[in-house]
This record gives C-alpha cells, structure tokens and sequence, in this order.
C-alpha cells in the first residue's frame, strides 16, 4: 500500500507542470515514475499516463472509499472538485473558482483538505498500488527535468508536434479507421485512411495524419482553457497556435485573433505546449475524435466534389447532385391564388393554404407588389438605422405575404432578392437566417431560381468573417438548389438560370481568392504542406471565376443585361450591366492572386495545368484556351485590366477595388503600369495614377515609381490600405518576389506607406 499524502504529492507534481513549470524528477513520487519515465527518459504521453491514473483513483474513490464525509458533502463531490483542482480533465483551478462553480457552501480551507483526504483513503492507496505495480519496475530517473513542446521558444507552430512524436500519434489517430476497420460518415458512405486521401486532394499520408491530428486537437485545447480563471491562456492559444493551423486548408475556417495580441506570460507558451502534448496522446487512442476530424475535413470536400462535378474534359459539366431534395409546396391554381388575394378564398381551404404560409387571418398582409416597392425603399435609404428598421418592417410582414397574378408572384420574388442583398451589404447574419427561413418555407411559385440565392446571401457574410468553410457549404448549397428546380421543371429558362448561377459562382470565386489571399498572407515558408493548400486554392479560384465570367458573357449575348436595376425588375430579372464590372473586378483579383501564388513558388504551374489523380477529384482544372501552356499568364492578366479601364459600368466609388489590384499588377508587371486611351470616369479621376503625362505619349504603359506618391496619398486621404499588398511579411516568399520583380520598388512601397492598426480582412 502507498504512503499517505504520496497520490496528492503526485497530483501536485503534475498541476505545477500544466501551469508551465519544468517537472523534474525529484518532485515526483518515486513509485509513481513508471507513468512518466521509460529507459532513462521522459516519456511523451506521461502526462496523460498521470492524469488518467489520476482519474481512476477519483472513481475508486467515489465509489467504495471507507472515508466518511462530514459537513454535507459527498464522495461524488469531494471527487468532482479534486478533479478539478488536479487538472484531470481541463486546466487545473484555484480552490475559490472551484468553489464558485461548484456552489460549494464548505470553506475554501475545507475544500483544501479534500485531496488529501482522498489520497489517504485505505481503499484508494490500495487499488493505487495495484495499478502502479502493473506499471513495471522503478525505472531510472531521467537526468534533467520534463520540459515542454518547443513552441513560443522561437519554434513554428506551423512544425508542431515534433518530428520525434508525430509519426507515432498519426499513425495511433488513423489506425482506428484502417482497410478492417471502416468509418461510417453521416451521409452513408465509408471511408479507410488509404481512401481519406482520395476525397481531400491526395496530400502525402504524413501530411494528412498531421492535419488530422490539428484537426481533432484544436477545439479540444480551446476547451481545456475555457473554464481557466486566467483566460489569457485560452487566447494566446488562439492568437499563436490555432490561427497558424487555420491558414493550411481551403475548407478551414480561419480564427482570427482574439483581442489584442497581448505580450505574453513567459510560462503561456509552456501551459499551452504542455496540454497539447497530452491531448494528443489522449486523442490519439480515441476512435470518436478520429472520426470528428474526419468528418470535419471531409464532408464540405464531399458536397464540393458532387456540385463542381465535371462530366466533359472542360470543366463545363452539368452541375449534379444526389443528395436529399428540397421539398416545393403544391401550387394552387390560379383561381385558388386571386381568391386568395381577394381573401374570399373559402375558409377551409384558407384553413389548408395559409398556416403553410406563415399567415393566420388577421395576422400581417402585404402584396407582392407592395413588397417590391418596399424592397426599393431600401434600397434607397441611405441611414443604416433606418434601412435596418425598414428591413425589419419587410420580415415582419414577408411572413404573411400572399400573391395574386403572376406578376405579383414575380414581384415578390424580386423583393426578396433584393432586401437578401441589402442585409448583406449590412452584414446582417441573424437577419440574412431570418429571411432564408421565411423564403425557403413559404416559397413562391415564381422565379424558382431565386431561391438559391438565400444561400448566396449567407454565403457572402460567412465568407466576410473569414468562415470559409461555411461559406463554401453555404454556395453549395445554392449550386445544389439551382440544379434541384432545374431538373424538376420549376427552372426552364436558360436566362433565368444562368443569371442566378453567374451569382452563385462569383460568391464562390470571392470565396476562394479571400481564402487563397489570405493563404499569401500567412506564408512564411515554401513547403509540402503550403504546396496543396496553394494548389487547390488556385484551382478553385480559377474555376469560379471563370465560370461566373461564362455565365456573364452568355447573358450578354442574349441581351439579358439591363441598363438600370428599375429596367431589370421592368421585365422580372435581376441581372444589370453593373454585373460586367464586379465579374471582371473578381477575375482580375483571382488572377493576380493566382499568378503571385505561382510566381512566389508555393505551388507549380503544373499543378493547376495537370488533371490527374495524384490532383484529387476535388476541384476541376482550369480549362485551357487555344492549347495554352499555363494559366494566369501575366499578359492575359494585363489584357482584362485593359478591359476594365474601358468599361463605362465601373463607376468611380470601386476605386478602393481597383486601385490596389492596379498597383498589384504592376508590381509583378516589372514595376510598370498598362494605360488606355480614352478610359472611364474611375481612371479619368485618378489620372495621376492611370494617365499619361505629356512627355508619355503614346506609350502603353508608364513606370509606377513616379506615381506611388499619388498612391500614398489616396491612401491617407481615403483611409483605404492596399489590401493584401499593405499586409504581407517583409520576411516571407510573396513580398520577396514581387520585390525581385518590381526593382525593390515593393519593399519602397512598403517603408514608405503607413499600415492600419486593423486586422487584414477584405471582401
């Protein structure tokens, strides 16, 4: 049987090494040496060989201890609270926390005296003993103390875990679902590790054991610290660790920094590193956090595969899906529908339509028609607390809405368009869910395509909070909608489809370039692991882009772009001539982006031009265009800028779009600038940019260096930064590059321009 206080001198050993301090071998009992030592070392997963030893004491202990409590507690009680106090399952906690979240009405000198109460018990010190001689032997202790993971020591948190521990928890995590032993995903399907690789881009299997492994760790380390009374641990977790991991994988959301990015306490890193470490091991012997990361690293990949399937070699493919359909309501006739508006509809079937609706007599009415007239109401205001009430005003009576001609179902539909992308340009969750749900159930029977594009909506303000793995989800899901009315006969108009498509595909394009431009922000490195990353993010932005430009120019030839927006309702469309120029913006902007990332050497041209199964099925190829030899060439790039400065439709408000991706271009275009004659009202404004200066004429582009003063002006004056160009690392590949090319014109730039104090994030 063990000495008494042994377990609790043990138990507080360990809580000062989950604080961040050294362990060092006289500290630690020495019957208890065997969970943490093995042949003269530390061992990895001694930590939660301790703690889980720790564990099961608490449950002998609540179960047959021969202690009596006194003082109305319990040995359920006194168990819970020294679990907490020991950091079995999260960060250990002062005794007042404990206390406070316990609602224990004993003293805090009492609550102090319970681990050792427990320590002591004759049971526990037996059934201890017992599993401490199942152990093995009293090993050698190790000749220096147990330090941390490295990290926060000048380490990358981009390398964690070491190379000496991450081959062994990789291959524990996978092995719960090997070629015997398939796992089961929501949707039906099974999956082994060897076929894992095919549904995420084939990555190497080390690679993919490592993103599994962050995958499944990184909520359960936030948990740790959740409850910690010294929050600050929980953050620098965030703003250090996770947000690194984050920026490795298209599906991710990414976790932007939480507050200030604080100076930190020198044992935060050690605290971090060391509950880390022993969940790892702990994970890695658990099945169900195997299969929680696989689930979050597959299913978004799944959907994407099914919506984005090509059935040609061009990528042109009909879009597919298999997955459950979206139920339509049963239409009623057209007389049920005037009788209805008129509400002498007989009150039986009144009784059957209008609970289906959303509306019970005396509730809220509104026509089609007038909610079109609401919805240009706000558009046109231009005071947020007003639009937002007026927008508020519209849900409340959308619930009630009821249609009588055919017309006033268009119109309808037209001003649930609208108001969906009034609330995202408010960047309105909770009212963007309150719309999608009041669309989706009380649908109506007109312009079907519509629909989808609650889905857009949604989209769009996911991807703003850099939640791109929802947001993705979320343009599936339109994709999948769109193709569910198509082939149900509700969609047949070739026109209709294609502008609510072109929309669909341009949310997806600004998807992918937000997340592969934050991917050449967060580079520091070139690598394996960067490299499939890059290349799946290229691919995707290329694909979207492209495809909402196709959608774009059909419309265009069948005169589908109407002047004004008061035009396009005229006729009961949404598309308008303004759509040639945020299309065109996007392309740009993924071109560029696209280009930088190849040119800066994170991914080859061949990875984006080759079609094979070492790429994945995931996400299609660029198609290439008369036998090209790559994509994102530099002169095509320059040949749409040059389009755009022709483009009447680009009004001067998108300056803050436009005029960053110009400087971009130039950049990488050897420090010069392509100029047009006779461009439109945006570069005519800012012609100290865009124009030539007398002594140019004639020549088709003008050096930037004489106009970055122009540039840092406009910056200042309009407190506009240069998107990604103001916020990439001096140190890392992309800032390098575009500074060979440019002359070391970039790095100018950069001494000379004044950063903002916000956190990049662009639209």
């Amino acid at each position: 049987m063990l000495a008494s206080r042994t377990i609790k001198d043990f138990a507080r050993a360990l809580v000062g090494h989950l604080h961040g301090n050294p362990l060092s071998a006289a500290s630690v009992p020495e019957e208890f040496l065997p969970l943490l030592v093995a042949d003269g070392h530390w061992r990895p997963d001694g930590v939660a060989r301790g703690l889980d030893f720790l564990a099961r004491v608490l449950e002998v202990f609540e179960e047959g201890a021969e202690f009596t409590p006194r003082g109305g507690a319990t040995l359920e009680c006194m168990a819970r609270t020294a679990a907490l106090l020991w950091g079995v399952e999260a960060y250990p906690l002062p005794r007042a926390q404990v206390k406070a979240q316990l609602r224990l009405r004993q003293h805090e000198d009492t609550i102090a005296e319970w681990p050792e109460c427990i320590g002591d018990d004759r049971v526990v010190r037996r059934e201890a003993a017992r599993l401490l001689g199942q152990s093995g032997g009293r090993p050698q202790p190790p000749p220096g103390s147990r330090t941390s993971w490295p990290w926060g020591r000048g380490a990358d948190a981009g390398n964690w875990p070491p190379l000496g521990e991450r081959a062994e928890l990789g291959r524990r995590l996978t092995g719960h679902f090997g070629p015997r032993h398939p796992m089961v995903l929501d949707d039906g399907t099974t999956v082994t590790f060897p076929g894992l690789a095919d549904r995420v881009g084939r990555p190497a299997f080390d690679d993919l054991r490592l993103r599994l492994l962050r995958t499944a760790l990184e909520p359960r380390v936030a948990a740790w610290f959740r409850d910690a009374q010294d929050t600050e641990l929980a953050i620098w977790f965030r703003n250090n660790i996770a947000e690194n991991w984050s920026g490795h994988d298209l599906f991710a959301d990414h976790l932007p920094p939480l507050g200030r990015r604080m100076p930190s306490n020198a044992k935060y890193p050690a605290a971090v590193a060391t509950a880390a470490q022993l969940l790892a091991w702990r994970i890695s012997g658990d099945r169900e956090a195997g299969a929680d990361a696989v689930r979050r690293l597959v299913m978004a990949r799944s959907r994407l595969v099914a919506v984005l399937h090509r059935a040609d070699g061009h990528g042109e493919g009909r879009i597919t899906w298999h997955a459950e359909r979206l139920g339509a309501p049963a239409a009623l006739s057209d007389q049920e529908e005037l009788l209805l508006a008129t509400l002498t509809l007989p009150q039986q079937r009144v009784g059957e339509v209008l609970p289906r609706r959303g509306w019970t007599p005396g509730g809220a009415f509104v026509t089609g028609s007038r909610s079109l007239e609401l919805a240009n109401d706000i558009r046109a205001q231009s005071q947020r607390s007003e639009k937002l009430r007026l927008i508020d005003a519209y849900l409340e009576a959308r619930a009630g809405a009821v249609t009588g001609s055919s017309r006033d179902k268009v119109s309808l539909a037209l001003a649930d368009h609208s108001v969906g992308w009034d609330i995202v340009t408010l960047g309105g969750l909770d009212l963007a869910r309150r719309l999608s749900q009041v669309v989706l159930r009380d649908q109506v029977p007109a312009r079907w395509s519509l629909l989808s594009h609650v889905y857009r909506n949604m989209g769009v303000l996911l991807n703003k909070r850099n939640r791109w793995g929802e947001a993705l989800t979320q343009v599936v899901n339109g994709l999948e909608t769109l193709d569910l009315l198509s082939r149900g006969g509700l969609v047949v108009d070739q026109r209709e489809h294609a502008a609510a498509a072109q929309q669909l595909f341009l949310a997806g394009a600004g998807v992918c370039v937000r997340r592969l431009e934050r991917g050449l922000q967060q580079a520091r490195q070139r690598g394996a692991g960067h490299r499939t990353f890059f290349a799946q993010a290229c691919r995707a932005t290329l694909w979207f882009s492209r495809r909402a430009m196709s959608e774009l120019e059909f419309l265009d030839q069948e005169g589908q772009l109407a002047a004004t927006r008061a035009d396009a309702q005229q006729r009961g469309a949404i598309s308008t001539v303004a759509w040639r120029a945020q299309t065109r913006v996007i392309r740009l902007r993924a071109m560029l982006a696209v280009r930088t990332a190849v040119d800066s050497a994170l991914c080859g041209e061949g990875d984006l031009l080759q079609e094979s199964e070492a790429q994945g099925p995931m996400v299609p190829v660029e198609p290439l265009a008369h036998g090209a030899a790559s994509v994102a060439e530099l002169a095509e790039i320059v040949s749409l800028y040059r389009d755009l400065q022709h483009l009447r439709e680009l009004p001067p408000s998108s300056a803050p779009d436009v005029i960053p991706l110009a400087v971009w271009l130039a950049f990488l275009n050897g420090a010069r600038l392509p100029v047009e004659d006779s461009p439109g009202r945006l570069f005519v404004e800012h012609a100290p940019l865009f124009g030539r200066k007398d002594h140019e004429a004639g020549l088709s582009d003008v050096e930037l260096r004489p106009r970055l003063a122009y540039v840092h002006r406009w910056s200042e004056h309009s407190a506009q930064d240069l998107r990604l160009l103001s916020w990439l690392p001096l140190n890392g590949p992309v800032a390098a590059m575009l500074s060979a090319r440019s002359g070391d014109l970039y790095r100018t730039f950069r001494s000379e321009h004044a950063n903002y104090s916000k956190e990049y994030s662009h639209d």
